[in-house]
């Protein structure tokens, strides 16, 4: 540690004018370069809290830098196993230290700060790393980092200073002073501030990308919910009707001068349906209709609607054409020999079968939507 200094920095003299020494004016402008380094890597540092791993080699770089050493480290408290973890290191694996051991545990447990100008007489000093690699850690300086309310989250610490300055006595030193544990104090407010941002950050970001999830997935239903609508609505309206009544919420009232409609519906339904499962009527209608909205859709027609076992379509509407009375005729044939045919094959297996009636008609049509619902 360096000892406590009763000099004043100035001399008196002949002419009765003091004058600061030259080494403390030195030391007053290395003091300065290091504030002033230490402003610029707060701001580079900010641009990392979107990278949490970028942020912990910023700072482990940046420490470095501002207190001219060898190496630096920083370990953050494993919340889950109370264990110091360091992620970033020479060979890049994973470094746990336990709760309360070493320095940076004794650190990071009691709030310390540890200075150390010879690290082997410290018994607290563990040699093995530097037995393994060769290293030889002489002065050691170690921190805690404070979140916002002041609850210890980790612990920096900095090795071997480099660069030589005389001490108080006036010799060369290369261990940490006071002005250094000052610097490295600011240093881990800062990185204690940038690391809690960070992982706020972190959070703020797993959130959005959740709501941009859930806002999606809502965004998929809803189409899908979109479209089994707009495809129940073509089923009951024509095309042109179903996007006037989407856009403007109602269909004004028509007039075709020409048209035709037809009609079928099925002789004897209702005596054929008593005996039958229930089920089965609406699934011989389904079948029937069916094949009519396909012979329909391929002759030009549209489909007004069904009641019960009638079926209505027309052609010549929404959109005028002058083809409209041999498209429904050829419509109606095509229907009528698919239901002869039917009736054929349930007359040979001995079922009941229902007969086909159809009507045409043409002439001036009003079309419309009446109701609500």
């Amino acid at each position: 540690m360096q000892s406590q200094n009763t000099q004043p920095p100035w001399r008196t003299g002949q002419d009765g004018r003091k004058y600061l020494s030259a080494g403390f004016v030195r030391g007053l402008q290395a003091q300065n370069n290091r504030l002033q380094r230490l402003m610029q890597i707060s701001r580079t540092m900010m641009a990392d809290l979107s990278d949490h791993d970028a942020l912990l080699r910023r700072i482990i770089e940046s420490v470095k830098q501002v207190m001219d050493s060898d190496l630096a480290a920083l370990f953050l408290t494993d919340t889950t196993s109370g264990e110091l973890v360091s992620r970033v290191t020479l060979d890049g694996s994973e470094i746990r230290v336990p709760a309360g051991q070493g320095i940076v545990g004794h650190v990071a447990r009691t709030g310390e700060t540890i200075n150390i100008p010879d690290a082997y007489a410290d018994s607290r000093f563990d040699r093995t790393n530097d037995l393994r690699s060769g290293y030889r850690t002489r002065s050691i300086l170690c921190m805690p980092l404070y979140c916002h309310a002041r609850e210890i989250i980790g612990a920096i610490e900095v090795l071997n200073k480099r660069a030589a300055r005389p001490d108080d006595a006036g010799d060369i030193a290369d261990v940490y002073g006071l002005e250094d544990e000052d610097l490295l104090a600011a240093f881990a407010a800062l990185a204690g501030m940038c690391l809690e941002n960070a992982q706020a950050y972190e959070q703020l970001d797993l959130e959005r990308q959740s709501l941009e999830s859930k806002v999606a997935a809502r965004t998929k239903d809803l189409a899908e919910a979109k479209e089994d609508s707009d495809r129940l609505l073509l089923n009951i309206l024509p095309g042109e009707t179903a996007e006037e009544i989407k856009r403007t919420g109602r269909y004004e009232p028509r007039r075709y001068e020409e048209a035709t409609v037809v009609f079928t519906d099925f002789e004897g339904v209702t005596g054929i349906a008593e005996g039958m499962a229930a089920d089965e009527p609406i699934g011989e209608l389904d079948r029937c209709f069916v094949y009519f909205d396909e012979t329909i859709a391929r002759n030009g027609l549209e489909k007004i609607k069904t009641l019960g076992d009638g079926y209505m379509c027309a052609g010549g509407l929404p959109a005028a054409n002058r083809t409209h009375a041999v498209d429904a005729v050829l419509a109606a044939l095509e229907i009528q020999a698919f239901m002869n045919q039917m009736r054929d094959i349930k007359r040979e297996l001995g079922e009941p079968f229902w007969e086909l009636r159809v009507g045409i008609h043409t002439g001036p049509v009003i079309a419309g939507v009446a109701g609500k619902h």
